[in-house]
């Protein structure tokens, strides 16, 4: 049986700088050909300048990409810079991305045709799914939509950015904003694990709110969802995990660094992601208002 290795790492620099030196920490560590990767970039790294050089050096691995308002990678945040977290493996991923329509109506008919129809439904031998919407902006009617439409777990997470930037989303080389959104959907023999944490509303009327009915801890969130995420479906060790979580925590500075560094205790493996301005996990138990966690098994 084959089995993933996941690799993770951050830097800061220009855009350009920066691509060159993920994908050389990459490749040392995985080969030249992960099977996916996915980077969350701060605004001194646009993606427009980033993805085209990172897909260069990665040209037979899928990159999904968000822009982010702070950067996670194995215990530790930070701004300015970005995030990447790669995956070898058993794996078979498709990803659609479309750039915005004319009006709200339109977009939300058209994009969801436009992002599902663009890929498979099943795969031979792979038989669990797990859908990853990355939105420029929060859409939860369209999270919604495309979640019915492929009935399988969606996570959907709205990109961060920092005050006065534009949210972007990215696919291979190309990168949109102003309502654009990828759908990939990951095609595994094992189950994803996938935990959310709860905790607090939203700052995003458009994005659902919980009223702390779970009695989720909103300064333990990431340990809590990294919890649930390592007994849902889990079959075999952890290779790695992704984690979004809301930038609305980062209000919450020195508890938020202690809630990082208890998520790399609590997963025990390699894990990087973003602060976002929203994720839910649909199909999954809690819908995560403030941290979701995806794990992939070894």
């Amino acid at each position: 049986m084959v089995t993933s290795t996941v690799a993770t790492s951050r830097a800061k620099g220009s855009a350009a700088e920066v691509a060159n030196l993920l994908a050389s920490h990459i490749t040392a560590r995985l080969g030249p050909m992960p099977t996916l990767a996915l980077v969350f970039a701060s605004s001194a790294q646009p993606l427009s300048q980033l993805l085209p050089v990172l897909k260069s050096r990665l040209p037979g691995t899928l990159l999904l990409a968000a822009s982010s308002a702070g950067e996670l990678t194995d215990g530790k945040s930070d701004s300015g810079s970005a995030s990447i977290f790669a995956i070898r493996g058993d794996l078979r991923v498709a990803a659609s991305l479309t750039r915005p329509h004319e009006t709200p109506h339109q977009m939300i008919d058209r994009t969801v045709h436009q992002l599902v129809s663009a890929l498979p439904a099943q795969i031979e031998g792979y038989p669990h799914r797990t859908a990853l919407l990355l939105l420029d902006s929060p859409n939860a009617e369209l999270a919604a939509r495309c979640h019915a439409r492929f009935g399988v777990t969606l996570v959907a997470v709205a990109a961060g950015h920092s005050v006065g930037q534009t949210s972007e989303v990215g696919c291979d080389a190309e990168s949109a904003a102003g309502g654009a959104a990828v759908l990939a959907v990951i095609h595994s023999r094992e189950q994803l694990g996938i935990g959310a944490a709860n905790g607090h509303a939203t700052r995003h009327d458009d994005w659902p709110a919980t009223n702390d009915a779970s009695d989720d801890s909103p300064s333990h969130a990431a340990r809590i969802a990294a919890r649930r995420a390592a007994t849902h479906g889990r079959e075999r060790p952890i290779a790695g995990a992704l984690v979004f979580d809301c930038s609305c925590r980062l209000s919450l500075g020195a508890g938020y660094e202690a809630d990082q560094a208890g998520l790399a205790t609590e997963l025990g493996v390699p894990y990087a992601g973003l602060a976002t301005h929203g994720q839910l996990a649909l199909g999954a138990g809690d819908q995560g208002t403030a941290t979701v966690v995806v794990t992939f098994p070894k």
